[in-house]
């Protein structure tokens, strides 16, 4: 056994104390803090002990604990690289992640597991065999993406630093899924570029875009009925009554307008970005407003109530006037 030295504070080591009463007993708690660990203070230049004595016997009497400081550097971490790092696809395109061990660091490490997540989410897990060590890679293939297959994809490795510390390192790569239309269906039902919706005045009128991708990136555009000008980029702060909304990140954009009157009649279009220009007629998904009159089923039938009244009232008074001719004839 080496000889103790007592250690004492300075500009990097410091202790602090704690005490807590529990019931009738008192308990000191010290701790001691280093705030740059380095080289120096690792185990194999000597351990650490920790001695207690009771403040009513004599120093012989004492309790210890001895423990270890390990001290790690940079280049001892292993180290996973996910390959590619970003990438951008169409939809039902086929992708294949590679997480390759790139550094397997200090020889105690100890390597034991590796996992794929997807935005935080458990995909899948290896256990890695003795023999893996040294040429380990972990894929994960995507066949047909779609927009939920968009987003962050993070390999992991889980590890024993020096046979001791459990340390994970990680890499990620982010997915992105090009913002695409539908093709016209040859089904007029089917065809989602030239959507037609019915609203009555004062009522609320919804356009979900058909548009997607990931990141979703769209432009509302509006071109009102009688006039030449569309306006482009529109927003909910540009008009209150326009709202523009999702329910995730992977759901598609809608469009809502509140309150609906007679000049919102008009074009209304889902696009694909074009840094705001006034082109509607590509990458365009086009609806059609149409704004009734919530009375106007009631018309007709006033319309006709109204010549009947009408007719009633010639047929009254010209029988009444029949009637004076016939008197006026008999008394002459």
């Amino acid at each position: 056994m080496g000889v103790l030295r007592e250690l004492v504070e300075d500009d990097n080591v410091f202790f602090r104390n704690q005490i807590q009463s529990v019931g009738n007993d008192t308990k000191l708690f010290r701790t001691m803090v280093i705030k740059n660990v380095t080289l120096e203070y690792d185990s194999l230049s000597g351990g650490y002990q920790c001695h207690a004595f009771a403040g009513n016997t004599s120093k012989n009497s004492e309790d210890q604990f001895a423990f270890n400081v390990n001290v790690i550097e940079k280049n001892e971490i292993p180290k996973v690289t996910v390959t590619p790092h970003t990438q951008v696809l169409k939809h039902d395109e086929d992708l294949t992640l590679f997480c390759n061990l790139t550094n397997k660091g200090s020889e105690g490490n100890k390597l034991e597991k590796m996992y794929w997540f997807k935005d935080d989410v458990l995909l899948d897990s290896l256990k890695i065999e003795e023999l893996e060590k040294d040429s380990l890679e972990f894929a994960r293939e995507i066949n047909r993406v779609g927009v939920r297959n968009g987003g962050i994809y993070s390999c992991v490795l889980e590890a024993k630093l020096k046979g001791v510390l459990g340390h994970n390192v990680s890499d990620d790569a982010m997915i992105r899924i090009a913002t695409w239309l539908p093709k016209p269906g040859k089904n007029a039902k089917q065809n989602v570029h030239n959507v037609e919706q019915k609203s009555f005045k004062g009522d609320n009128v919804s356009f979900e875009c058909a548009a997607k991708g990931f990141p979703l990136e769209i432009e509302w555009k509006i071109k009102k009925k009688n006039e030449d000008t569309v306006q482009a980029c529109i927003n909910g702060t540009a008009n209150g009554r326009y709202k523009i909304q999702r329910r995730s990140a992977y759901d598609p954009y809608v469009l809502t307008i509140s309150d609906v009157q007679y000049s919102d009649r008009g074009f209304y279009y889902c696009c694909l970005p074009s840094n705001c220009s006034d082109n509607v007629k590509d990458n365009c998904q086009r609806f059609v407003l149409r704004v009734k009159d919530p009375l106007g089923a009631l018309w007709p039938a006033v319309g006709i109530l109204v010549e009947a009244v009408l007719l009633f009232v010639i047929i009254f008074f010209a029988g009444r006037r029949e009637k004076n001719k016939e008197k006026r004839f008999k008394r002459n």
